[in-house]
């Protein structure tokens, strides 16, 4: 009997591959060859998945995507609105390795979508489904009353993603950046507490307000 190949784990496995070769060398190292000896396949594997290399970088992205979207869903899945708006946001940045992982490739299909409308779509989408998904959580927080009333939503989500957004290129490109990762989460921390509503408590307790350790101790989400 034919040998039975499950196609899309071999895509999944050669996507793997690629971000590998980014943790090891960087994005610049990325080619054909170079997936194919990481991955353990030969280069006419490689071709047969994929037409060329940004084909290959393409899928990749959309695979860190899908998966680290798993784990910021499955990490917030049972937090209440504020604290898993804390969480969107803090494991958005780019402090752990897992996390400049995938900015690294965020950075690099944002940079070709500016020449391909098909990615540039792709995109604004995901920024849209951010943007969505933290005005749905603002709101579902005030209709439970942890929450305050009385501002933009709308703006408040846009201004979080521009500063997420801004830290994370700090981080790869101001000199010095790594010293001040604590200051970045210390910062989100502040932003999300300033929508605590008034009648509760001031500031969070126990474990809600997160710090580095548990950022580094987050475990990804696995997808089948």
């Amino acid at each position: 009997m034919p040998k039975h190949v499950d196609h899309e784990s071999r895509r999944a496995e050669l996507g793997s591959a690629v971000w590998s070769v980014v943790a090891k060398h960087g994005i610049e190292a990325v080619t054909i060859r170079e997936v194919a000896r990481e991955s353990g396949w030969s280069t006419g594997v490689v071709n047969h998945y994929f037409r060329d290399k940004e084909d290959l970088m393409q899928y990749a992205f959309y695979l860190s995507i899908e998966r680290s979207v798993a784990r910021l869903l499955a990490h917030a899945a049972d937090a209440p609105p504020l604290e898993a708006l804390r969480i969107i946001l803090l494991e958005s940045l780019a402090i752990t390795k897992e996390q400049r992982l995938e900015n690294s490739l965020w950075a690099v299909f944002v940079g070709q979508a500016l020449t391909n409308p098909e990615m540039s779509d792709e995109v604004r989408s995901l920024y849209q489904r951010w943007l969505e998904r933290l005005v749905r959580l603002i709101k579902e927080g005030q209709r439970d009353g942890s929450i305050r009333r009385g501002f933009n939503t709308g703006e408040w989500a846009r201004r979080a993603m521009a500063t997420v957004d801004g830290y994370v290129i700090q981080t790869f490109y101001l000199p010095g950046g790594d010293q001040y990762l604590d200051e970045q989460i210390e910062n989100i921390n502040r932003l999300v507490d300033s929508l605590r509503a008034r009648s509760g408590p001031t500031r969070t307790t126990g474990n809600s307000r997160r710090g580095r350790s548990q950022l580094n101790s987050s475990a990804p989400a696995q997808i089948p």
